[in-house]
């Protein structure tokens, strides 16, 4: 079905922005406010699915619950033409893929410091907040990931959430998220998922960031077995030399094997992570 160009309900569709495999996602003007929007939308063969469109609409009241600055806004939710959607804040931020792949592009190879450690505080201000409402992200990745000017860090994308406080959805074991970014206990996916996923993943975007390359192989299988069989992750520092050890032991410990080994919560991690810059 052509989306744009199509008005649903109070927003007419301006442009394609991605397309994913739950959910396509477009540039819409709310009709009655002349505001610039996202419309999510679950494309219209998935309402058919009952399990899917449930999905969907769990994933919207999730999120309708969230204020925080770090956390991308959601509006509302209707349906029109068939169609399931719910709108949330138009970001023209670049991504955090997009800020590294600039510096690989002007050989810096790596992000300052400074400002990786920033980008970290703020996206762990969003954990901590999403952490304390029962929320897990499962999916934190650069792509997801949109930095503004000041850095402030704004979380999106929260297809795979998982709220610990309501009725679990019954599907059979598989892996869900992305491989380079998943923690251990999501490619081992009869371990339980818990708040210290989203810490090793964030571990792993400020290894990126500051190592310039992600710790594991490109190739899916590698990366299963690595990280299934692996304590822990080679030192950032072997890539960039100049990264202090206290930071250095941040990331190895975000990023360990064994969940009793992480940080336990985001605040915890945040509070090393400015005691270390502060050093």
């Amino acid at each position: 079905m052509q989306i744009v160009g199509k008005t649903l309900g109070r927003y007419r569709v301006l442009a394609d922005v991605g397309q994913g495999a739950m959910a396509a996602v477009y540039q819409a003007k709310d009709e009655s406010t002349g505001r610039i929007v996202a419309l999510k939308i679950l494309p219209g063969q998935m309402t058919r699915d009952a399990e899917r469109l449930r999905r969907f609409k769990r994933e919207y009241r999730i999120l309708a619950e969230l204020d925080h600055p770090n956390i991308i806004h959601i509006y509302d939710a209707d349906e029109a033409d068939g169609l399931h959607f719910y709108t949330m804040q138009y970001l023209e931020h670049p991504t955090l893929q997009r800020v590294i792949q600039r510096y690989v592009k002007e050989e810096e190879r790596t992000v300052p410091v400074e400002r990786a450690t920033a980008i970290l505080a703020n996206l762990l201000a969003g954990l901590e907040y999403i952490h304390s409402r029962g929320v897990v992200h499962r999916d934190i990745k650069p792509a997801n990931c949109y930095i503004p000017a000041d850095d402030s860090t704004i979380l999106a994308d929260f297809g795979l959430v998982k709220a610990t406080a309501m009725t679990a959805i019954t599907m059979a074991p598989s892996f869900i998220g992305t491989p380079e970014y998943a923690s251990p206990e999501q490619i081992m996916v009869d371990k339980s998922v818990d708040e210290r996923s989203d810490l090793y993943q964030a571990g792993l975007l400020f290894y990126e960031m500051v190592a310039g390359r992600l710790p594991f192989s490109s190739d899916l299988e590698s990366i299963i077995g690595e990280k299934c069989l692996a304590d822990g992750v080679k030192s950032p520092r072997v890539f960039n030399p100049a990264l202090s050890s206290k930071l250095e032991s941040l990331v190895l410990k975000a990023t360990t094997r064994e969940v009793t080994q992480r940080f336990q919560t985001a605040a915890q991690m945040r509070a090393e992570l400015l005691q270390s810059r502060a050093a």
